[in-house]
């Protein structure tokens, strides 16, 4: 068998290209045959939902005019309470007789009132009066019957279209017309309202068979199954009729379930799926119906065969495989047309690059292909590469023979070849000039480290002597870098109130040049580099630049170079040389380097000489305090005894300083802070200090507004006369006054009952000098003594009252106690207490009745009901009055009972007291 990869390329083609043909046509044959598949079933699909929302729709219509029907008849209704009763009530029922004579479809139309809406005296929440007109061989009839009038019944419909207020269906319920065959109705209803008040309810009964006619015509596809389920789930009409009544859970109870359709018609929800029922692959469509404002949706739903949908979209994909089988046979024949035209041109391609392969890129050897088409183009293509490669070939053997120069284009933008050429001329150009670079770095780095070696052997000399220093390193400096001339100068700051920038040397023209000068911080080039520690570089400098001249006399280089000298932010001089050439950068950084070393070596010689300096002053200020140390020990003898004669002097005063100030500030805090009125007089009963508490008594500013100021000043003439008097005999008795309450009267018609104390003031030599005293308000407690003395009286006679009235109550209760029947019953009616007489009525013990119920001991002919609602009365706090009939100890009694309820401070109902006399 020939292998696949030794076919010919004609071969090739023809099979490669019927092989993808037909799996392109094979598979968009498929594509487009599923998809015209899908599209059949989603049109088939949406035509199935599209009948079942129009469906829907029409029965939605069909009971939105019952409901807008009952909603009319309710707004007309609505005006009840302005008409009076026995009109209102012929108008209504002739609404209803009308409604009923015009509308053969309802079987019922009707009218429930609330008690409490048309009696206003009603206050109970149940009760109710039911209309209803209905057609009986022609006439029209009506009836009246009164419900709940027991009790709302918690479970009706009506109940809870009560308390919900709001429009509604009934879930569909079977009924029989004059005892005949059972069928299916639904109450279309519409509350009354007053205001936002519930008070009644209109609507109609219709017969829900006339449905049945319009799910047996819905059959969209053949076998399609409709049915109308109502809102509790009962089959309401159905394409087959004996299922009408049931439940859709008893019907269909695998997809009820599986898909929760009890739910969803309750919730009002629509759905759709694809499910296996009875046997057969059916598409379910369920859709809503909704009724205005009735919370009760009803659904209608179909059951389509899948098969009857699925029919016309197979019969179309059986067309699309016969016509993938026809295209297959014309795409083979159209191929093999083609794969002739294309290989020979190919065949002379193949020969050609066969040739170049081995090396051989004559430019005579070029093929000719007049096809007009993309192999022509290939052709071109084939013999400009030839050209390329030549060219290339040229360019390669000029580089080989050191031409960087030579001239070479590329054939395009994507040429490669090429472009590793003209790289390889780039590169070979960047190793020459880099390696020129190295070769003259090396040279500059080879300088410095000279430069750094020779400077570092001169600082290690004469490091004691700046001066000598100075002009070693500028000498040495100069000349290293090829200037013309230079200078050192270094900070002079002996006088820490004004340094000095002083020359230490300079040097020019190969000789050393002695010059002094001194500049001040700030002052020229030198002074701002000093102050800015920043290198400054000066190139074409103006020959009659006088104000930055450098110090070196009247030179005027063309090139100026100030380099300051610091070490770790530290500034110790400036080095400044000039030149008439310019300066390179790595001159520059290795001055700037060298000052480093310099400023370090600077600084050590600094402080050197500074302490050798110190050290001789030292000696000499050492023999000096010796002399004077001796003099000052005498001194100091002679000091010492008149210092501890001094400090014992001033310990005493400072004691009773501290003494004298303790006491002021506790007199101060309690003048401050006392809430009761303090105050010092003198001899004319004048202010001289008062405590704060008085200036808000006599309504001041401060206690400055009332020093100088007396009695008179605030009270009235009587009450500040008998004060004064008072205060002059205490001076004149020494006697003081203690604890005396007086009634004080002021000018603004305050008044105020004081407790007062007083005492004679004396000086230091125990004259008496004026009063001082402590007076406190006791207005309240006066008062309060006051009123307790009349409530006292008053209660005292409230007593006596009292002590009569208990004696009356007393006899009353007795006398109440011997002929009236008394019980107490707790709130579930329970016997808790019963007095003599109540005992003596039943014939028993205490023991016997106590713990029992009242219907036990005092049972009437009553239901259930009227017991249970007699209770709830008095619970609800409600005084009951009843007359009870009945046997007690053997013998007939009749009473007249009144129960009352006794509540507590709440409000709520602890026990009921029964008292009961006999009648006759």
């Amino acid at each position: 068998m020939i292998s696949f990869k030794k076919l010919k390329l004609s071969t090739k083609m023809l099979v490669l290209v019927i092989l993808t043909g037909t799996l392109v046509i094979v598979m968009l044959g498929i594509s487009v045959g599923y998809k015209i598949r899908q599209m059949a079933v989603n049109g088939a699909i949406a035509a199935v939902t599209l009948e079942a929302e129009k469906q829907a729709a029409l029965i939605q219509a069909d009971l939105e005019g019952d409901l807008g029907f009952t909603r009319a008849m309710a707004q007309s209704m609505s005006g009840f309470n302005k008409l009076a009763p026995s009109q209102r009530d012929s108008i209504y029922l002739d609404v209803l007789r009308t409604a009923k004579k015009k509308n053969s479809k309802y079987l019922y139309t009707w009218m429930s009132w609330e008690y409490s809406a048309l009696y206003s005296g009603y206050t109970k929440d149940y009760g109710r009066v039911a209309t209803t007109v209905y057609e009986d061989h022609g006439d029209i009839l009506s009836s009246v019957e009164l419900k709940d009038t027991a009790g709302n019944i918690l479970t009706s419909s009506y109940y809870k279209i009560k308390t919900e207020n709001k429009q509604a269906i009934i879930d569909p319920y079977p009924y029989a017309i004059n005892k005949g065959p059972e069928i299916l109705l639904t109450s279309i209803c519409t509350p009354i309202n007053s205001g936002s008040k519930f008070a009644g309810l209109v609507g109609v009964d219709i017969i829900l068979s006339k449905f049945q006619d319009l799910i047996v015509t819905i059959k969209p596809y053949e076998g399609t199954v409709a049915f109308l389920i109502g809102n509790d789930g009962t089959i309401i009409a159905h394409t087959d009729p004996s299922l009408v009544g049931k439940k859709l859970m008893e019907v269909y109870p695998q997809i009820t379930s599986e898909h929760k359709l009890d739910k969803r018609i309750t919730d009002g929800f629509g759905t759709e799926f694809f499910s296996e029922n009875n046997e057969r692959n059916d598409y379910t469509v369920l859709r809503p119906i909704k009724v205005g404002e009735a919370k009760q949706s009803w659904s209608l739903g179909l059951f389509v065969p899948v098969d009857e949908i699925m029919k016309p979209a197979t019969d179309l994909l059986y067309f699309s495989f016969f016509v993938i089988i026809l295209g297959l046979g014309v795409l083979g024949i159209v191929v093999w047309l083609i794969a002739r035209n294309i290989i020979n041109p190919l065949l002379s391609i193949r020969d050609l690059l066969n040739i170049m392969a081995k090396g051989d890129i004559d430019a005579d050897k070029k093929v000719v292909i007049t096809t007009g088409d993309e192999l022509e183009e290939l052709g071109n293509s084939m013999n400009n590469l030839i050209d390329g490669l030549n060219n290339a070939e040229v360019f390669a053997r000029e580089i080989g023979n050191g031409n960087l120069d030579a001239e070479f284009k590329l054939l395009g933008p994507q040429d490669l070849l090429g472009q590793s050429l003209l790289d390889m001329r780039h590169s070979l150009k960047e190793a020459n000039q880099n390696e020129l670079l190295r070769k003259e770095e090396e040279q500059r780095q080879g300088w410095a480290t000279s430069g750094m070696a020779l400077f570092g052997e001169i600082l290690r000399r004469n490091n004691d002597n700046i001066e000598e220093l100075s002009y070693e390193i500028i000498q040495n400096l100069v000349n290293y870098l090829g200037a013309n001339q230079g200078g050192i100068f270094v900070i002079n700051d002996t006088d820490p109130d004004h340094s000095l920038i002083e020359m230490t040397a300079s040097y020019a023209y190969d000789r050393r040049k002695y010059l002094e000068k001194t500049i001040e911080l700030g002052e020229g080039m030198i002074g701002r580099c000093f102050q800015e520690k920043k290198r400054i570089y000066m190139t074409k400098v103006p020959n009659n630049y006088i104000s930055i001249t450098s110090g070196l006399g009247k030179e005027n280089p063309a090139e100026l170079l100030l380099i300051p000298m610091q070490v770790n932010e530290t500034i110790y001089g400036v080095i400044e040389i000039a030149g008439f050439s310019e300066f390179s950068e790595h001159q520059i950084a290795f001055v700037e380097k060298v000052s480093e070393s310099i400023a370090a070596t600077i600084s050590t010689a600094k402080i050197n000489i500074r302490t050798s300096e110190l050290l001789a002053k030292a000696q000499q200020q050492a023999e000096e305090l010796a002399a004077q140390e001796e003099e000052m020990r005498q001194n100091i003898e002679e000091l010492q005894a008149i210092q501890e004669e001094t400090e014992r002097k001033r310990h005493d005063q400072e004691s009773l300083k501290d003494q004298m100030r303790h006491e002021k500030a506790l007199l101060d805090a309690l003048m401050l802070n006392i809430p009761d009125f303090v105050y010092f007089k003198d001899n004319n009963s004048q202010f001289i200090r008062i405590s704060k508490s008085m200036v808000k008594l006599f309504q001041a500013e401060s206690t400055e507004d009332l020093i100088g100021k007396s009695d008179f000043d605030f009270h009235s003439k009587e009450h500040a006369q008998k004060a004064f008097n008072e205060e002059r005999e205490i001076m004149t008795t020494l006697k003081p006054v203690l604890d005396h309450v007086v009634h004080e009267q002021f000018d603004d018609g305050r008044e105020q009952w004081v407790s007062t104390t007083k005492m004679p003031l004396f000086d230091d030599l125990g004259d008496v000098v004026g009063v001082w005293g402590i007076s406190k308000i006791v207005t309240e407690l006066k008062q309060a003594e006051i009123i307790a003395n009349e409530k006292a009286n008053e209660a005292d006679t409230l007593r006596k009252k009292v002590e009569a009235q208990d004696n009356e109550y007393k006899a009353l209760a007795t006398a109440i106690n011997i002929n009236t029947l008394v019980a107490h019953y707790s709130t579930k009616g329970i016997l808790i207490s019963a007095n003599n007489a109540m005992l003596e009525l039943l014939g028993k013990s205490s023991i016997d009745v106590l713990g029992k119920h009242q219907n036990e001991l005092f049972a009437m002919n009553e239901t259930a009901e009227a017991q249970k609602e007699f209770w709830a009365d008095l619970l609800r706090g409600i005084v009951v009055n009843r007359n009870y009939t009945g046997t007690q100890n053997g013998k007939k009694i009749t009473l007249s009972e009144t129960y009352s309820p006794v509540t507590n401070s709440e409000g709520i109902v602890e026990k009921v007291i029964c008292i009961a006399v006999k009648n006759g």
